[in-house]
């Protein structure tokens, strides 16, 4: 039987090779993001993580691909003695510092999957900023809108993104400035609630993979100015310098810089990010209310609805605006159950329940997002009765998986499983649900029931992703059999992903050592 000490130098070692199968590539799981805890398996990092990720969805896979050449997205700044590279395809990481007397530093982000990323996956490597309730930032694997050319303050390079905090509701603008003698890099945060009376986390500073010798210096100071409902925050990054700090009018300016434009010629806007902050502001104008940030300081091009159907019909939320006209989220005769799309958070429940109220026919997606709210808020009757509607209207696994939930939340194991048998058998191709409904049905010692999951894991051609043997493992491991699990977890590290979920593998090993 293998050991953990011989299979943990393959779990640790650092796979280049192109991913085979397409499950094992980093995707957006379709799940409702929910408590979904009590649905994993034992060994799973994330079944014991006290709450859910909504309304991010989970990640799936976890093989970031390797673009040839340079990575997209990859924005160098530069001021008389500092070098810096922001990652805005991965949250606006910095993922590359050179400074003063030789002093640098160069990060390689890689996915894993640990207990603090409510995502399910997340990135490590470089320096994130986290402003979610999250203990780790949701955006870290999604690109941010990000723009160029504004007015140097400092005396060197300058950037800015922002991004939608869609969990605690809030916009965030984030202005990068590099400064010339001593070299430092002022990382400015401005969060501004988008409704009344809505508090907004403290924004933290993540160093991940690099060594503490080269940051001698991180300094942060939060103030939240007059007048204003939002909160503003500057961290000061000194490599090989002592000096980690603003004077009164290097902070005075960098905190008015937060109102500069940006400008509209060549230069300005470098990328787009996803289309969630402008979905809200076609909602606060549908609503009657102003958006309480300018667009001239943060650029969102406006979602125009004639263009859902055709240039962004693949764009993420974009079905949202259907729901502004009285449509639904799309016609229940006409939308896949593959379109099911992503939740849009909290502040859209009004626009739910109207359309609730107006629809004639009914939209599955409707009584789908409808529940969601519902079980968040611990509503297991509404919850229950809008997936069952969903499901009534348009039978898919995702109500399936939901009604599963709440019968787990209420002690029927049973019921819970005869739900995720149907739902996998509906939906093979979503790995996560094969991976829950793996948990489910050894919760309810059904491990024969179990296999035909991991069978039909296989025919779709999952059997290449490291999950498929952990849960292959996780079955075993159940049945007594602890020489089979050490061994589908060996099988697990020459899978492409197998780093991503090594905390999980390195679980299973420790109980098969105890059955010994």
């Amino acid at each position: 039987m293998s050991t953990l000490r011989e299979i943990a130098p393959a779990l640790a070692r650092d796979s280049r090779a192109a991913p085979g199968p397409e499950a094992a590539v980093l995707t957006p799981s379709r799940l409702s993001p929910l408590d979904r805890g009590s649905a994993l398996p034992p060994h799973h990092p994330l079944r014991d993580q006290p709450f859910s990720s909504y309304p991010y969805s989970h990640w799936s896979g976890g093989v970031l691909p390797e673009p040839p050449g340079r990575p997209p997205h990859r924005v160098d700044l530069r001021s008389a003695d500092l070098r810096v590279s922001v990652d805005l395809g991965h949250g606006g990481r910095i993922v590359e510092l050179e400074g003063p007397g030789g002093v640098s530093w160069r990060a390689v982000p890689q996915c894993v999957s640990s207990r603090d990323d409510v995502r399910g996956i997340g990135l490590r490597g470089g320096i994130e900023l986290n402003t979610s309730p999250f203990p780790r930032s949701p955006w870290a694997l999604e690109p941010v809108p990000a723009a160029l050319g504004l007015t140097s303050r400092l005396g060197g390079d300058r950037l800015r993104w922002w991004q939608l905090e869609r969990a605690s509701h809030h916009l965030t603008q984030v202005d990068l400035h590099l400064v010339g003698a001593p070299a430092r890099l002022v990382v400015v945060v401005r969060q501004t609630p988008l409704a009344p009376d809505l508090a907004v986390p403290a924004p933290r500073l993540l160093v991940d993979g690099v060594a503490g010798g080269l940051l001698p210096g991180i300094r942060d100071r939060v103030t939240r100015p007059a007048g204003t409902d939002g909160m503003v925050s500057w961290f000061v990054l000194a490599p090989g310098a002592d000096d980690d700090r603003l004077d009164s009018a290097e902070e005075r300016c960098v905190v008015a810089a937060l109102d500069d434009p940006v400008p509209s010629w060549r230069g300005g806007l470098i990328a787009q990010g996803s289309a969630w902050v402008a979905l809200e502001l076609a909602r606060l104008d549908a609503e009657g209310a102003e958006a309480p940030f300018s667009t001239a300081v943060t650029p969102v091009p406006a979602l125009e609805h004639q263009e859902v159907a055709t240039r962004q019909r693949d764009e993420v939320g974009s079905q949202w605006l259907h729901l502004l006209r009285d449509e639904g989220l799309g016609a229940a005769d006409r939308v896949h159950p593959g379109d099911v799309g992503e939740p849009a958070g909290f502040p859209w429940q009004s626009q739910l329940r109207r359309a609730r109220r107006q629809e004639a026919l009914g939209d599955w997606r409707v009584h789908l997002r409808s529940g969601e709210i519902a079980f968040l808020q611990g509503d297991l009757d509404e919850a229950a009765a809008r997936w069952s509607w969903s499901y009534s209207l348009r039978p898919t696994a995702w109500s399936d998986r939901n009604l599963a939930l709440v019968a787990l939340a209420r002690g029927d194991r049973d019921a819970a499983a005869v739900r995720y048998l149907r739902a996998h058998r509906t939906q093979p191709s979503e790995v996560e649900l094969g991976v829950e409904a793996i948990g489910a049905l050894i919760a309810a010692r059904r491990t024969i029931d179990a296999h035909q999951v991991l069978e039909r894991m296989a025919q779709a051609g999952q059997d290449g992703t490291a999950r498929y043997w952990l849960l292959t493992a996780e079955v075993a491991l159940d049945r007594g059999r602890a020489a089979d699990a050490a061994d589908a977890v060996r099988r697990s590290g020459e899978c492409a992903d197998a780093t991503v979920h090594g905390l999980w593998a390195t679980s299973i090993l420790e109980s098969t050592e105890q059955e010994k």
